[in-house]
């Protein structure tokens, strides 16, 4: 189950990414989703960029502020120390709070500055500040308690100090080349170094100097001072055009002022002493303490021209890192913006496009399930169709879906083209079809007549048998040709404008079937069925029972039984045979229920027509039909004649009258004389009547049937024959029953309107063409008599209308006996004497016998009595 649900899931999940609206955005959603990795990571890399900018100006900006009070105090040590050791007037005061403060200076810069450096700096970064702290924690304090005993070189101190102030800025220049966010800050921070450098070699040169005004200037700093003097006055004048500006304008001062012309005097006479006199010692231009207040001053405006450079690098490297970040925001905003924007874009041109085929999928249906079914509907019903005007219309511009909706319009077109063509094809078939029935109902009517003469001449026994046969092996030939008349959409000719009895239908359509003496007719309802019907629903019933005899074993019998109902009259067909496998019972009745429309393909298909037809002429009187199985394991046919098409009153008919004459009063009868038989007016079971000498269930008898002398032959009281029947004598009767009613209206007029009652006569104006082809065909034999011509309400058997007693007597009258007297009357005779050699037979009833009730008793019922 689970793995059921599993691959339901999944083959739904496949049809939803399988869909055009998934395709197309997942066309868009790939370049949107570059553009947008592609925004993010530039976004990363701004973000990257912007905090080392801000990490880096962070930085300078502390190891600039903290290196620049180091080098200060580095810078005033150095010089107070070396003054001690000149031997001139030192200050140990102010020296001793100097070391104070370098001892605070270094302790803030190995926690700050250092940090900081070493941060953007790296790996070299840390090496040298390895170094930097084994100079300040270990040499440093044994320097100081030397120089404090005087027992260490003015050469040595110097290159201590120089050595730490060269580790305070070892590397700069190396640091900010590499870790400089952009070229302007680097050239800005390379300035800085360079004024750092210019500072320092100032205050090299000072510090020399004072050594050098003392007269103990070692010979070995000797060069070291000039080239610290040449150095910072050299870097003074590249200053001047590497700053712009405020900046520069400082510069331009400071070697513009008097100050420094004072400095610069004082360095050039301890450079390049004047020629003294023996003994006299070397004349300086200006006192040494006014040389050091003017040498402070020089060191102090370089410091303030690197503060304020400084500061305005700090402030470029801020501003360049809130520009990385604001470009940060806005490229990486812009690129995400983009990247959603594009999405948007494809999501609403894929709604566009996904709507668009909505409407052309629901404009399809609607053409494939409305228009086009309405006009098949049209086509079928034989209106005329024009092409053009059931086009289709489905304009969805020029693009790739207009051009599907055009594809769609064209294959309405020749769908339409095509139905055309092949419903002209069906009709054309059909009518060909409906040509070659009508010519094989011709010629089966054609042969019935000649077989109705021929019976009408012969008085063999024998060939009569021969000619009955033929005769009902002729009648299904014509209802073969209805078969092919219903399929073909025609209507069969047989009709009737009057109800008839259900009764007479039904053995009617017992005796069109090929085994009728196997089919037992049991009590029907007294009911009539229109007469608009009677010929289909005849034709339907004899269908069934066909199919009941030919699917079932010979020696089995079918029932037909009938009940009335709620919605109007059950007729059940049931046979002993196999049954039906479920799924072909279940096909056969919604064959029933819905018949396909008859076609070259149903032929082919299923080559057995009979459900076919009835499933045709079911649907054409609203009758329902419904196959299921039947107590004995074979088929029970169930058929359902609605309200509409029947009446239980009897109606004012004349059909009846042609087989069931009024009873007359009661006499003797004569040999030749005819059965008392119930009359119209008295007797409610009227429609019951069987004809004497036919067995109880023979089904040779039909609607509409003549009196023929075979009933008015038969003796009173003589029953039916139970022996083996001499033929199917019934169909004689049937045939000459339909040419009578055929009489009355041709098989070619039209079904007679409704008006309303059942009981009122339909005028029709006879057709004398089948009465006039038998007569003037076939004209009397020589030396008998001519056929007696059909008239209305005189059907009555020449028996009837004479005196039995004088006719017999009478030998003219019985030389005068026609050849149908003289058929019947043999007949009579015949079946009289077999029933008289049946044990216990009565050939006639005792005078003190009372009728039997209703005409129903005796051996003379329409049922079997149980």
């Amino acid at each position: 189950m689970a793995d059921r649900i599993f691959q339901t899931g999944y083959q739904v999940q496949r049809v939803r990414l399988s869909s055009v609206r998934t395709r197309i955005l997942a066309i868009a959603f790939a370049p949107s989703l570059a553009l947008f990795g592609i925004g993010a990571g530039y976004t990363v890399y701004l973000s990257g960029e912007a905090g080392h900018a801000e990490d880096y100006s962070r930085s300078m900006a502390d190891s600039l502020s903290y290196s620049e009070n180091l080098i200060g105090t580095v810078e005033q040590e150095r010089l107070l120390s070396m003054w001690q050791l000149s031997g001139q007037d030192g200050n140990p005061k102010a020296l001793a709070e100097t070391r104070a403060r370098l001892d605070k200076a270094l302790a803030a810069f190995d926690t700050g500055s250092g940090k900081s450096m070493q941060k953007i700096g790296g790996e070299l970064q840390a090496k040298q500040a390895e170094a930097f702290n084994n100079l300040i924690h270990t040499q440093l304090p044994a320097l100081r308690l030397g120089i404090d005993a005087g027992a260490v070189q003015i050469s040595d101190v110097y290159a201590f100090y120089t050595g730490l102030l060269a580790g305070i800025d070892n590397g700069g220049s190396k640091v900010v080349g590499q870790n400089a966010p952009t070229i302007a800050t680097a050239l800005n921070d390379m300035i800085s170094l360079k004024l750092v450098q210019t500072i320092e070699a100032n205050s090299r040169g000072s510090a020399l100097a004072v050594v050098a005004a003392g007269g103990s200037l070692p010979p070995a700093l000797i060069d070291e001072f000039r080239n610290a003097i040449g150095l910072y006055h050299a870097l003074l004048k590249q200053l001047v055009n590497d700053l712009d500006g405020p900046d520069a304008k400082l510069v331009q001062d400071l070697l513009d002022s008097p100050v420094l012309a004072q400095v610069s005097t004082m360095e050039e006479a301890l450079l390049h002493p004047a020629p003294a006199k023996a003994g006299a010692p070397e004349a300086l231009p200006m006192r040494i303490e006014d040389w050091r207040v003017a040498a402070n001053t020089v060191s102090e405006k370089l410091f303030a021209l690197k503060l304020q450079h400084d500061s305005r690098s700090s402030l470029s490297a801020a501003d360049l890192a809130h520009e990385r970040s604001r470009a940060v925001l806005v490229s990486g905003g812009s690129a995400i913006a983009l990247a959603v924007v594009a999405f948007a874009i494809a999501v609403l041109l894929a709604n566009r496009i996904i709507r668009r085929l909505r409407r052309l999928r629901s404009e399809t249906l609607a053409l494939a399930e409305v228009k086009l079914p309405e006009t098949m509907r049209k086509i079928d019903a034989g209106e005329q169709v024009d092409p053009a005007a059931e086009a289709a219309a489905l304009d969805f511009g020029d693009d790739e879906i207009g051009e599907v909706a055009q594809a769609f319009n064209r294959a309405h077109t020749a769908a339409v083209s095509a139905a055309i063509t092949e419903a002209r094809t069906r009709e054309g078939v059909r009518s060909v079809f409906l040509n070659i029935a009508h010519r094989s109902q011709i010629v089966v009517a054609r042969q019935l007549e000649l077989l109705d003469q021929a019976e009408s001449k012969q008085e063999d026994p024998a060939l009569l048998d021969t000619f009955f046969r033929l005769d009902h092996l002729a009648t299904r030939e014509r209802r073969n040709a209805e078969n092919l008349i219903i399929l073909g959409g025609g209507k069969p000719g047989r009709q009737w404008r009057r109800p008839v009895p259900l009764m007479e239908l039904v053995r009617s359509a017992v005796a069109e079937t090929l085994d009728y003496a196997r089919v037992n007719t049991h009590r029907l309802p007294r009911v009539f069925v229109l007469g608009n019907v009677v010929a289909d629903l005849m034709h339907l019933l004899a269908e069934l029972v066909d199919n009941a005899t030919a699917f079932s074993p010979p020696q089995s019998r079918v029932d037909v039984t009938g009940n009335s109902v709620g919605k109007g009259v059950v007729v059940e067909v049931s046979d002993q045979g196999m049954g039906m496998p479920p799924d072909e019972l279940e096909r056969v009745n919604e064959m029933l229920r819905n018949p396909p429309d008859f076609g070259l393909a149903t032929l082919s298909a299923d080559s057995r027509l009979g459900l076919f037809v009835v499933a045709q002429l079911a649907t054409r009187h609203g009758i329902s039909v419904r196959l299921t199985d039947s107590d004995y394991g074979g088929i029970r046919a169930i058929v359902l004649i609605p309200v509409e098409l029947i009446t239980t009153d009897a109606p004012v008919v004349d059909h009846l009258r042609d087989r069931v004459p009024v009873r007359p009063s009661p006499a003797p009868a004569a040999v030749t004389g005819s059965y008392p038989l119930p009359s119209l007016e008295t007797s409610s079971a009227a429609e019951e009547f069987v004809p004497p000498g036919r067995r109880l269930s023979d089904p040779t008898t039909a609607p509409f049937e003549e009196p023929g002398a075979d009933s008015a032959a038969a003796a009173p009281g003589i029953g039916s024959y139970r022996g083996a029947p001499m033929g199917p004598r019934g169909n004689a009767y049937r045939r000459r029953s339909f040419d009578s009613a055929m009489d009355e209206h041709s098989s070619q007029a039209p079904e007679p309107a409704d008006t309303g009652s059942f009981r009122a006569a339909q005028q029709f104006e006879p057709d004398d063409r089948f009465r006039r082809s038998a007569t003037e065909s076939f004209p009397a034999a020589a030396g008998r008599p001519s056929l007696p011509r059909r008239r209305r309400q005189a059907n009555l058997a020449p028996e009837l209308m004479n005196d039995p007693t004088a006719a017999a007597e009478d030998p003219a009258a019985l030389s005068a006996r026609s050849a149908d007297q003289a058929r019947d009357l043999m007949s009579a005779i015949e079946r009289g004497t077999r029933r008289g050699r049946q044990p216990g037979s009565q050939a006639y009833p005792a005078a003190s016998d009372p009728p039997p009730p209703n005409g129903q008793g005796g051996e003379d019922d329409f049922f079997h009595r149980r």
